[in-house]
């Protein structure tokens, strides 16, 4: 039986409420920081599911990596600098989306619209678990009112994707 002396007993109790204080200090950080981090959603209107995106974790993993005096991008940065390396690295991101429509199959979206000139404009987009990707869009004024045109144009498109890959093709049902 190990019986412990009152001097270690009370050493004991002394770092207990300290780590106690310490950690309330951290929690009032803590939560700081979050309230900071929502109002920064909140008043630029970013939507809430980013905070589940992997790019928003694998931000703070590397600013948190990076150590107290990292400083964030400028404006100009952001704006000029890293945009300028996304572009570049877009059709990389985009090949491997692409590489899984084979693996898991995919859906192709069709959304449609009138723009300011009153022309009939169908977006393409190709979701699966992966995400969603903006395909392409065509300028379907002409054909709008054809309907063999627009099926010609949808199997155009499930060609494009690889008609093994697509499980079905969803569109809107909007009375033009």
């Amino acid at each position: 039986m190990d019986i412990e002396s009152p001097r270690n007993i009370f050493k004991k109790r002394v770092l207990d409420t300290q780590a106690t204080i310490d950690n309330m200090f951290k929690n009032n950080a803590k939560e700081e920081t979050c309230q900071v981090m929502a109002r920064f959603f909140y008043n630029n209107v970013i939507p809430f599911n980013v905070a589940k995106s992997e790019e928003f974790n694998a931000m703070f993993d590397l600013v948190l990596r990076h150590g107290l005096g990292f400083q964030h991008p400028s404006y100009h940065e952001i704006r000029v600098k890293y945009l300028k390396k996304e572009v570049k690295n877009t059709p990389l991101s985009l090949q491997a989306h692409m590489d899984e429509w084979e693996k898991i199959r995919c859906t192709i979206m069709i959304s449609g619209w009138i723009d300011k000139k009153s022309r009939t404009i169908r977006n393409f987009l190709v979701n699966n678990p992966k995400g969603t990707m903006f395909f392409k869009f065509i300028n379907a004024s002409v054909i709008s009112k054809i309907i063999e045109k627009v099926f010609e144009m949808v199997d155009n498109i499930v060609e494009e994707v690889g008609k093994d890959n697509v499980v079905q093709v969803v569109t809107n049902n909007v009375a033009n």
